[in-house]
């Protein structure tokens, strides 16, 4: 019996221990490129639904401000990333930005979740930046 469970059991050890391969944007000149690319979209898709509630005028008073922060941060990191990609360019500048950018937008957003008709009733998960919850 001892023997049939370590012949199951040893090659269950060494299964899930695979690296993870991630998939890179086609013209991506680094998996850090891709990588930015991909925050980028995510925290736009964040700022566009900000902008259709401020349109519909359903977007809380005090997201305003916050709304215009994270577009200009947007903004700042869209041209550190085009910066980084055309030219290989400075990768620490452009982490900044990204990470300055992530938590623009979650603040966006943390005001966005105390609204509840925007996002309904309030969540006991934690809140992730640069997800979209709803």
């Amino acid at each position: 019996m001892k023997k049939l469970l370590s012949i199951v059991l040893i090659p269950l050890l060494f299964t899930g221990c695979a690296k993870k391969v991630v998939a890179v944007h086609p013209g991506a000149i680094s998996n850090y490129d891709s990588y930015a690319y991909d925050i980028l979209t995510v925290e736009q898709g964040a700022i566009n639904t900000a902008k259709a509630a401020y349109t519909a005028g359903t977007l809380p008073a005090d997201a305003k401000d916050k709304l215009n922060a994270a577009i200009v941060q947007y903004n700042l990191t869209l041209a550190a990333w085009q910066g980084y990609h055309a030219a290989g360019g400075d990768s620490t500048a452009l982490q900044q930005a990204i990470t300055t950018l992530v938590s623009t937008v979650g603040a966006l957003q943390a005001v966005l979740h105390s609204a509840p008709s925007l996002m309904g009733p309030p969540r006991s998960a934690i809140l992730m930046p640069g997800v979209i919850y709803g």
